[in-house]
């Protein structure tokens, strides 16, 4: 029995942190036939929960997996400044930001941006609900840049552009400040290059669904006892989240800019590596049109072959060893499996073999639902921890 123990846990394990294994098919299966803002809260279901990591060094150790190029400098998403990974020893020039500041050029070194500013909520740094410290929209940018150029202004398309006496506007890679040119508002703005403006569209629509719940206290906040950016972009709802003119420009950025090589090795880096859940925006870049664009009275089905059935293809019961539960299933094959509790949060996942015996000791007194992938066909069933 103890060897069965660590069968199950190896598999287990190794279907977490190969990002190769994720199966979409199980992880969106509760978004399936779901439209517009009922669509939205499931993947938000999905999505929450994630494991947070710290500020420092968690974020700038993050970086390593998620955000260095393949010749190992890190990825800016506001200059082409070819940055080093790290700290250097004596702060020099081109590394991550330390004790000196920000430095005076564009490439001295990156910092950690928050693409969704800290003020836009409030501020903060404490907030149980891991947004100070979600990687999905903390990138790594200039520091000099982020200070000077981004600070908290809203992303928008610019038209006049801010002179800078001691700052290049627009950067290396042509990102800029000035005033927006975007029907809806005038005021100051930032406008990210176009090869990232697709990332940050799909990373702002991340936070409409991830945070949600939040944004009527967000919008609150930025209304009122905080007043801050966030009042021109945010609407007072967890539906739609943005303001309307908002919400077309970031589908015009999101069609523009397609989900690129690079976003999908950082959403299966954080996924694998950092968060252990994911931009449902990457993985299927459709669901944007289904909750907020020309698909909104549609259903949505995930592009595949599946077949989604309610007929319980399995049965759960005791095994004679209690630390067990024993899978009535009519099949000799590996079977993939996801385990959650009834708020959504995946509590397990992996993929066992016959006699399809599941450790259940660590589990907390409690309702759990299991879905299981086999034949192309998803099934699942709950089952009671006493």
């Amino acid at each position: 029995m103890k060897f069965f123990i660590t069968y199950i846990t190896f598999f287990c394990v190794f279907f977490y942190v190969h990002a190769s294994e994720f199966d979409s098919d199980v992880y969106y299966q509760e978004a399936e036939g779901k439209q517009q803002y009922e669509l939205k809260t499931a993947l938000h279901k999905i999505i929450r929960g994630h494991t947070r990591v710290s500020y420092t060094p968690g974020i700038w150790q993050a970086y390593e997996k998620t955000d260095l190029r393949q010749n190992g400098t890190v990825w800016c998403i506001y200059t082409s400044c070819p940055f080093n990974y790290g700290v250097h020893p004596d702060y020099v020039e081109g590394y991550q930001c330390g004790s000196t500041g920000m430095g005076y050029t564009e490439c001295f070194c990156y910092s950690r941006e928050h693409s969704f500013p800290k003020s836009f909520w409030g501020g903060g740094t404490a907030l149980s609900d891991t947004v100070y410290t979600d990687v999905f929209h903390i990138y790594p940018a200039s520091g000099r840049v982020n200070s000077v150029l981004r600070n908290d202004n809203v992303y928008a398309n610019v038209g006049t552009i801010i002179p800078k006496n001691n700052d290049d506007n627009p950067t290396s890679n042509g990102s800029k400040l000035g005033y927006s040119s975007v029907v809806g508002y005038d005021g100051q703005a930032f406008e990210i290059a176009d090869e990232y403006k697709g990332d940050i569209a799909r990373t702002y629509f991340y936070i409409a669904t991830r945070y949600q719940h939040l944004i009527p206290q967000w919008y609150t906040t930025s209304t009122g006892t905080k007043l801050n950016n966030a009042r021109f972009i945010l609407a007072s709802n967890t539906s739609s989240v943005f303001q309307s003119w908002y919400i077309n420009m970031l589908l015009a950025w999101h069609r523009q800019d397609p989900v690129s090589a690079k976003e999908i090795d950082r959403n299966n880096a954080v996924y694998t590596h950092v968060q252990n859940n994911r931009n449902p925006f990457i993985d299927h870049p459709e669901l944007v049109e289904y909750i907020w664009g020309n698909k909104q009275a549609e259903k949505w089905r995930q592009p595949t072959s599946i077949k989604t059935t309610t007929e319980n293809l399995f049965s759960i019961y005791p095994a004679s060893d209690t630390n067990f539960f024993f899978c009535n299933i009519k099949s000799d094959a590996d079977i993939r499996f996801v385990i959650q509790d009834v708020s959504g949060k995946i509590i397990r996942r992996g993929v066992f073999s016959p006699p399809y015996q599941f450790f259940i000791k660590d589990l907390h007194k409690g309702i759990y639902i299991m879905h299981v992938k086999e034949n192309g066909m998803l099934s699942k069933t709950t089952f009671f921890v006493k």
